[in-house]
């Protein structure tokens, strides 16, 4: 009996995800650490896991998530923020808390660094809701577009405990170790104040940023080919690089002014996708009490933007 009790206290602290073995979850915890030591996919992990235990690669996957997801909310609630609601259940239809928002935000990087896509993972905290989903999905991506500053001091707290995430900015995975330059330099690090160095990005940090601002916007829209454009524009780039080659001096500044123009235009079409991108974000936040009185202006804004993209952009 007292072999019993014993195993029964194990089972609660080594399982942090409700409805997990305990058995289980050290077997997924050793194969999970022996793939980030190799260096190999996570997937290894999870197939290891699933032929000892008999389960599907898909449901090793779930528990580990799952596993992941109760680890960042006990974290939170060890922060001193037991009063704010954590669960991220029954969120459609209502606003989001600020603990929704940060532990969505959170647990779709973390979940992307392993490979899940933005939707899998949005559908797997949703429980298989298929409007819970679409309401997180919305959410998460209407935050990257939008509060880049808000998400770069998760990236910075995920870094300070250790875990791994993607930077949905540079578009790379960051291990836990290593905190992103502009997410020090955002927060003024100490170490920066006693060296006494400059703690502005540098050209390529700025670059790399911009361009990670416009992908993350531009990405939210299903008709635009992000990867096409950038295709395009390499293709630009390439046909220059060859026409100075060749000394092609007329053929250079053909390309040269193309190649200055679609800048200009990714640049216009971006500050434009961001008007609509507000628009939304106004009345995404809203009340639920005051959505239907501001119902009318907000498709009167929508109707105005429209227009002026028949005009302008339909034909381009």
């Amino acid at each position: 009996m007292a072999r019993n009790e014993t195993v029964k206290n194990d089972n609660a602290v080594d399982n942090s995800a409700p409805g997990i073995d305990a058995e289980l979850m050290s077997s997924m915890k050793e194969e999970v650490l022996r793939a980030k030591e190799e260096n190999v996919p996570m997937l290894q992990a999870f197939e290891a896991v699933a032929k000892k235990s008999g389960l599907k690669v898909n449901t090793i996957r779930n528990y580990y998530y799952r596993y992941l997801h109760a680890q960042l909310v006990d974290n939170n609630e060890s922060g001193g923020k037991r009063g704010k609601v954590r669960s991220l259940k029954g969120v459609a239809g209502k606003s989001f808390t600020e603990d929704e928002v940060k532990n969505l935000v959170m647990s779709i990087l973390i979940a992307q660094a392993e490979g899940e896509s933005v939707r899998s993972c949005a559908n797997r905290l949703a429980g298989g809701d298929p409007k819970k989903m679409l309401r997180l999905q919305n959410k998460y991506r209407n935050v990257i577009a939008s509060q880049r500053e808000y998400v770069e001091s998760l990236m910075a707290e995920m870094s300070q405990k250790g875990m791994r995430y993607f930077n949905p900015y540079t578009r790379q995975i960051v291990d836990g170790n290593s905190v992103p330059v502009f997410a020090e330099q955002g927060a003024g690090s100490k170490a920066d104040t006693r060296s006494g160095t400059d703690t502005q990005p540098s050209g390529k940090d700025s670059l790399i940023g911009i361009i990670g601002d416009a992908v993350a916007t531009l990405s939210t829209f299903d008709d635009f080919s992000v990867e096409g454009f950038f295709k395009g524009l390499k293709q630009l780039v390439d046909m220059a690089a060859r026409g100075r080659e060749k000394g092609d001096g007329d053929e250079l500044t053909r390309l040269e002014k193309a190649y200055n123009e679609l800048k200009s235009k990714l640049q216009e079409l971006h500050d434009f996708v961001r008007q609509l991108a507000g628009i939304n974000q106004r009345f995404v936040d809203l009340p639920d009490e005051q959505k239907l009185s501001a119902l009318s202006d907000y498709i009167n804004e929508v109707k105005a933007w429209l227009d002026t993209y028949e005009k302008v952009y339909k034909d381009a």
